[in-house]
C-alpha cells in the first residue's frame, strides 16, 4: 500500500492506471487501504466504483456460465432467492449443486469475516442470529443485558463492518442470510437454547399482556430453547389468531408443531387433555383445508374419539369430536354410520341441554337421513335445527362446528324443499341463506351457500345462473384454500356447459371435479355426480357412454344407500334407452322413476 502511495504520488499526470478489487465489509478501521483512498481522494486522483449485487438476469447468466448442465427456472429463482445476488455465493452454489446447504467455501468466507469482529460483537452476531428475523435494540438490549453505550458501540461495529444493515427505522438485520446462517450454526447447542430463552423472555417483556401478536414467535424461541411446556401452548394460542384470519394452512402447521411436541411430555391424563385440545382445532382446519372425508381428517378424529372415550375431557369435547367424525363419514358416504353417530350426538346435546348442540345435533341426523331419502323425518330434524340457529349466539357455531350452522341448515332445506316439489319455498330458503352467509362475512359459509345455490339451479334446469354460482364459489375457495367446495364448482359448470352446446369441455370440467373428489375420499353425492356426467355424454351424442355412466351411479348408489337421486337417474335412463330404440327398458325405467318420485312425495306429507 504504501509503495503504490509512493508510485501514485511521483508524477501525478503520468498516464497510468492501478485498478483494484476489495471487500469493503473485509476492511476494518485501521486496514492501510482505506488509508490511501482518503489520501487519493484528497489528491483526487482516485475513483471508487461500489458493485451492487447481480440482479436476477445477470445471476441467471454467471450461472448459466458456471454450470456443466441447463438450469431451469425453478433452479434460478431459489438461487436468486438464496444468494441474493453475491457473486461468489453464485459461483459456489452451482458448483456444489445444493441449495439447501452453504457450499464449504462460502461458509469458510463468512466465518472469517465473523471471526475478525471483536469477542463481544462476535457475541452479540450470535444471539442476534437465534432471533431468526429482523430485531430491534430494545430486543438484543434486553437479551444481551447489555447497558445501552456498550450495546451501541457493538453495534456500530457490526454496522460498520457491513454484518448488519438498518431496516426502517427501528430494526437491523444481517446484511445477508446467510450470515445469520453460519453465525448460528457455529453455537453449541447449550448457548443456543440459553439464547432463544433469552430470547423468547425479553419478547414476552416487551409484548406484555398482548401475546397474541408474537404468540407464534414466542412458541419457536421456547421450542429452540428446549422448553416444550412453555412453547405448546403458545403454538395453540398462534393457530386460534390464525383461524380468526382464516388462514387454516397456517394454523394447521402450529398445531401440527404442537402435537409433535406433546409426543415428549410424560404419560397421563395432563398429557392427553393437551393432545385432545390440539387435536379438535386441528380436525377442523384440516376439514375446510384438504376435505371433509381426507384420510387425515379421519386419523384426526379417530384419535380424538378414542381420547373422550377413554374419559378424557368434558362432553362438551366429546359432541365437538364426534360431529367432526360425523362429517367425516357422511362426506366419505358412509351414511349408515353417520346415522348412527346422529343419533348419538342428539343424545350428548341432550344430556348437556345446550341449544347450540341441541341445533348441531338434529341438522347432523336431518343431513343423514337426506341422502338415505327418509325425507319426513329429515325435514322435522332440519325444523328443529333452524328453530335452535334462530334462539342462539352465532359465533359459538361459527368457531366450532365450521360453517354457520343457519347458512347450512336453510342451505340443505332448499334442496329438501324441492325434492318434495316446493319450488318457490325451495329458491326462498336458498336466498335466505346466501343473505345470511353475506351478513355474517364468514368466508366458508359463504362458499358453501353459493355451491348449495348452483347445485340448486341445475335441478331448476338453469345452466347460466348456475354456472354463475359455481364460479362466485371457486373464487371464493381458491381466495382462502376450500378444497371440498371448490371441487363441486366444475362438476355444475361442467353440466351448464354440455346444456349450451360445449358438451366435450363440459365432460372434461365434471371429470376434472370428480378426480378431485376421489383424490379427498369424498363420496358423497357420487350417484348425482355420475348422472351429471350422463347426461354431459348425452349431450355429446355418446348415448353408450352416458348408460354406462348411469351404471355406475347404480352401482354407487347400491353401495352407499344414497338415494335421493334414484329418480334422476331413472328418468335419464328411460330417457337414452328410448334413443336406442329399446322401448320396453326405456318403459320400465321410466316406471321406476315415476314410483320413486311417488314414494318420495309421500315420504314428505
Amino acid at each position: 500500500m504504501e509503495w503504490l502511495h509512493y508510485l501514485l504520488r511521483l508524477e501525478v499526470k503520468a498516464q497510468l492506471l492501478v485498478a483494484g478489487t476489495a471487500r469493503s465489509e473485509d476492511l476494518n478501521d485501521r486496514h492501510p487501504l482505506l488509508f490511501l483512498m482518503r489520501e487519493l481522494n484528497r489528491d483526487g486522483c482516485s475513483t471508487q466504483i461500489p458493485l451492487a449485487p447481480l440482479n436476477s438476469k445477470d445471476t441467471a447468466s454467471l450461472a448459466s456460465q458456471v454450470s456443466d448442465r441447463q438450469l431451469d427456472a425453478e433452479f434460478i429463482l431459489e438461487l436468486y432467492r438464496e444468494t441474493e445476488g453475491n457473486p461468489l455465493f453464485v459461483i459456489e452454489s452451482v458448483r456444489a449443486g445444493l441449495l439447501s446447504s452453504l457450499p464449504p467455501k462460502v461458509h469458510a468466507v463468512l466465518s472469517t469475516r465473523l471471526t475478525q469482529l471483536s469477542p463481544k460483537a462476535q457475541e452479540l452476531t450470535s444471539l442476534a442470529a437465534c432471533v431468526g428475523t429482523s430485531f430491534t435494540v430494545e430486543l438484543l438490549a434486553r437479551a444481551s443485558h447489555t447497558d445501552e453505550d456498550g450495546l451501541v458501540s457493538l453495534l456500530d461495529e457490526l454496522w460498520q463492518r457491513r454484518i448488519i444493515r438498518l431496516e426502517g427505522g427501528e430494526s437491523y438485520d444481517f446484511s445477508h442470510d446467510k450470515l445469520r446462517e453460519v453465525a448460528y450454526a457455529e453455537l453449541s447447542p447449550a448457548r443456543r437454547q440459553l439464547y432463544h430463552r433469552r430470547i423468547a423472555e425479553s419478547i414476552a417483556e416487551i409484548s406484555k399482556t398482548d401475546t397474541d401478536a408474537v404468540s407464534a414467535e414466542l412458541a419457536r424461541h421456547y421450542e429452540q430453547a428446549v422448553l416444550p411446556a412453555r412453547a405448546v401452548p403458545l403454538y395453540y394460542q398462534a393457530a386460534k389468531v390464525s383461524r380468526r384470519r382464516y388462514a387454516e394452512t397456517e394454523a394447521i402447521g402450529y398445531l401440527t408443531r404442537a402435537l409433535r411436541l406433546v409426543e415428549s411430555f410424560p404419560q397421563g391424563a395432563e398429557r392427553d387433555h393437551t393432545e385432545l385440545d390440539l387435536l379438535i382445532p386441528l380436525g377442523l382446519s384440516l376439514s375446510l383445508t384438504q376435505g371433509y372425508a381426507a384420510p387425515e381428517v379421519g386419523r384426526v378424529y379417530a384419535r380424538a374419539r378414542m381420547l373422550c372415550e377413554s374419559e378424557v375431557g368434558t362432553k362438551d369435547h366429546y359432541f365437538t369430536v364426534l360431529w367432526g367424525s360425523w362429517v367425516f363419514h357422511v362426506v366419505k358416504g358412509d351414511l349408515h354410520v353417520a346415522r348412527e353417530m346422529g343419533a348419538r350426538l342428539l343424545q350428548i346435546a341432550q344430556d348437556i341441554g345446550n341449544p347450540v348442540m341441541m341445533a348441531a345435533a338434529h341438522f347432523a341426523t336431518g343431513s343423514s337421513l337426506f341422502h338415505l331419502g327418509e325425507l319426513t323425518q329429515c325435514r322435522k330434524h332440519f325444523g328443529e335445527a333452524m328453530v335452535g340457529t334462530d334462539s342462539s349466539d352465532q359465533p359459538v357455531y361459527l368457531t366450532v362446528f365450521g360453517p354457520e350452522l343457519g347458512v347450512f341448515c336453510l342451505s340443505y332445506m332448499s334442496h329438501v324443499l324441492w325434492m318434495v316439489g316446493e319450488c318457490d319455498q325451495s329458491a326462498e330458503y336458498s336466498r335466505r341463506a346466501l343473505a345470511r352467509a353475506e351478513r355474517l362475512a364468514h368466508p366458508f359459509s359463504a362458499a358453501l351457500a353459493l355451491d348449495y345455490s348452483s347445485m340448486l339451479h341445475q335441478f331448476r334446469d338453469e345452466p347460466a345462473a348456475a354456472a354463475e354460482r359455481a364460479s362466485e364459489c371457486a373464487a371464493l375457495c381458491r381466495q382462502y384454500g376450500f378444497t371440498y367446495y371448490l371441487a363441486w364448482t366444475p362438476i355444475i359448470r361442467g353440466w351448464a356447459l354440455a346444456e349450451s352446446g360445449s358438451s366435450q369441455d363440459g365432460i372434461k370440467q365434471i371429470q376434472q371435479g370428480l378426480a378431485t373428489l376421489g383424490q379427498q375420499g369424498a363420496g358423497l353425492r357420487a350417484p348425482y355426480y355420475q348422472t351429471l356426467l350422463a347426461h354431459a355424454f348425452a349431450r355429446a351424442g355418446d348415448v353408450d357412454t352416458a348408460l354406462k355412466c348411469l351404471s355406475e351411479a347404480l352401482l354407487m348408489r347400491e353401495k352407499s344407500g344414497e338415494c335421493w337421486s334414484d329418480p334422476l337417474i331413472h328418468q335419464l335412463r328411460s330417457t337414452l334407452l328410448r334413443k336406442k330404440g329399446d322401448i320396453r327398458g326405456a318403459s320400465l325405467s321410466h316406471q321406476r322413476a315415476m314410483a320413486l318420485q311417488r314414494t318420495k312425495n309421500s315420504r314428505s306429507d
